[in-house]
């Protein structure tokens, strides 16, 4: 696989997770158009709000899972991995061994955590338990994940997209990166609000929620850009020049 190949994979899921965005953005401006009672619109709002953080969630899942499709497919030993994908990798072989259902099922990932250290070039990464998010994908846990795929700063990557100063008037990049996390982050708090503390909500309206579902595909976007970039130099830097 050669560099042109892993930016096109990559942006092919960042490209079908995005159309998602605008499916769901379609829904939202249904429901402007329509005319439904002033409690209908809040229940209608709450629900989409629930599924804004839900369709970001399997979009950062995604993204993140293909990265690591992809250094499977690099035909890269372990000994090659990031340090940290080294560390969460072995981590997360050890988290699948003790949860084995059967003796045969043990061996079958004693085998995979054996070609996985011995350098072998077939092996699976347990790739759904790196990227799994434990809570809800606010800025933490994103950058967290990002960690342990050997993805550092993944914030600041971001926030470098033309976009986001131009929608804050502000191209200081760390308090961008503030303003940036601090706007992600309130989808979620509202989401909390729905799920947990509903007489607790805003009621979003369908203007609102549009403008964070915008907001979210540029981050999308520009987060997926960072990923692929940053396989590309990763494989690039285990090819001879």
């Amino acid at each position: 696989m050669d560099s042109h190949a892993i930016i096109a994979r990559l942006s092919v899921v960042v490209e079908e997770q995005l159309d998602e965005f605008d499916a769901l953005w379609s829904a939202v401006d249904h429901v402007a158009q329509s005319s439904p009672s002033a409690k209908q619109r809040v229940i209608l709002c709450n629900n989409l709000v629930v599924g804004l953080t839900a369709r970001i969630e399997e979009a950062l899942r995604e993204i993140f899972m293909e990265y690591l499709r992809v250094v499977e497919d690099c035909d890269a030993a372990f000994s090659d991995f990031k340090d940290e994908l080294q560390k969460s990798s072995f981590g997360s072989a050890i988290v699948a061994l003790k949860k084995n259902g059967s003796w045969d099922d043990a061996k079958r990932k004693t085998k995979d955590l054996h070609d996985l250290l011995s350098g072998a070039h077939i092996f699976k990464l347990a790739a759904v338990t790196i990227v799994n998010n434990q809570v809800n994908m606010r800025s933490a846990e994103i950058t967290d994940i990002a960690k342990r795929l050997g993805l550092n700063g993944i914030w600041r990557h971001v926030v470098v997209d033309e976009w986001f100063a131009a929608q804050w008037g502000e191209d200081h990049l760390a308090r961008l990166e503030g303003m940036v996390v601090q706007k992600w982050n309130a989808v979620f708090d509202e989401r909390d609000n729905v799920v947990h503390r509903v007489s607790q909500a805003n009621g979003w309206s369908t203007s609102v929620i549009m403008e964070h579902i915008e907001f979210s595909k540029q981050v999308v976007r520009s987060l997926g850009f960072a990923v692929a970039k940053d396989c590309k130099d990763w494989h690039d830097s285990l090819t001879p020049a």
